[in-house]
């Protein structure tokens, strides 16, 4: 069911989408997505097309998404796989990027990132559940120092944060 509902939204979403990305683009860089990166939530590959049409590689980025269709036509590297059951092994990934997905994950995926690792991390909101969605996405961040808190507010609203995974 879930799968069938993303599937349905993936091409009405993709001009949002991109102004999310140029938002990014100018105000972030993407100087973060060094060594080996995970796609969490992968969807269409919106966000690895951006890239993509930027000039930057996107050779070093593994996706991962629970919708086998979308899958398919991916030009990165893919996995089938279930953001709460991360299929990969301990400290694999120099960098996680989660736009959009972060309110869908319970379990932790801190043991993903190698010492040091970089996440960024975005959930959408609206003047209602502003307050709880920057809470949600800041209890995501334990265990990261926060680098860049960064609020878009275009068609589609955004908190994204860049964080980077402390030494223990």
């Amino acid at each position: 069911m879930k799968t069938q509902f993303f599937s349905g939204v993936y091409d009405t979403w993709e001009s949002i989408q991109r102004e999310k990305f140029a938002f990014l683009e100018k105000n972030l860089g993407f100087w973060f997505l060094r060594g080996r990166v995970l796609d969490l939530g992968l969807g269409k590959g919106f966000f690895e097309n951006f890239l993509e049409e930027r000039g930057y590689s996107i050779s070093n980025i593994v996706g991962l998404d629970c919708d086998r269709n979308v899958l398919k036509s991916q030009r990165v590297a893919s996995v089938l796989g279930n953001g709460n059951r991360l299929p990969f092994k301990k400290e694999s990934f120099d960098c996680v990027v989660c736009i959009d997905t972060v309110h869908l994950l319970e379990k932790d995926f801190l043991w993903i990132l190698k010492p040091l690792g970089l996440v960024l991390l975005s959930v959408f909101f609206n003047e209602q559940n502003y307050e709880k969605k920057r809470e949600l996405i800041e209890n995501k961040m334990k265990g990261f120092d926060i680098l860049k808190y960064l609020v878009y507010e275009g068609r589609e609203k955004e908190i994204f944060i860049l964080g980077r995974k402390r030494l223990i």
